[in-house]
């Protein structure tokens, strides 16, 4: 799976880099993931800092190839000022109207947690990035109208 992961990646290693998002992959107990973020969404530096929002695909624990938006610690990213519930709401709301081009997606879930879903198999994971990419400046508006 991390092979596939890579390929992905790579296909589309150019618009990532034109949107300036950035690209991670490696393995959480024991599952691969691809991880995509973009440096004014996280504290990353010299000191790890919570708070960050980023974008994975992954295989699980039951084999399923998942994805989700996660917000973790809003509070903590430096730059703004955010309430998660708040940021979450504004978010679902703006996405609203491109829900049908995630596959078995739900936004029924806390702040944490933006959206989720699962693809039927690895033919779908290149749709996911491009529909990542074609969301992103959602995420890149709302922490703009929420600067310190």
């Amino acid at each position: 799976m991390e092979d596939l992961l890579r390929q992905a990646l790579a296909r589309h290693q150019a618009k990532l880099d034109e949107n300036q998002i950035e690209a991670r992959l490696g393995t959480y107990q024991g599952c691969p993931f691809l991880k995509l973020d973009k440096s004014c969404w996280h504290n990353r530096g010299e000191v790890e800092v919570p708070g960050e929002i980023f974008f994975s695909i992954w295989l699980d624990e039951n084999d399923r190839l998942t994805y989700n938006i996660h917000a973790f610690k809003l509070r903590h990213l430096t730059a703004y000022k955010l309430q998660s519930r708040k940021f979450a709401a504004d978010f679902r709301n703006r996405l609203q109207s491109k829900l049908e081009n995630w596959p078995n997606v739900s936004v029924a879930h806390g702040p944490l947690t933006l959206m989720q879903g699962w693809i039927k198999d690895e033919s779908q994971i290149d749709n996911l990035i491009t529909e990542f990419i074609s969301i992103h400046h959602i995420i890149d508006k709302l922490l703009e109208e929420n600067k310190k």
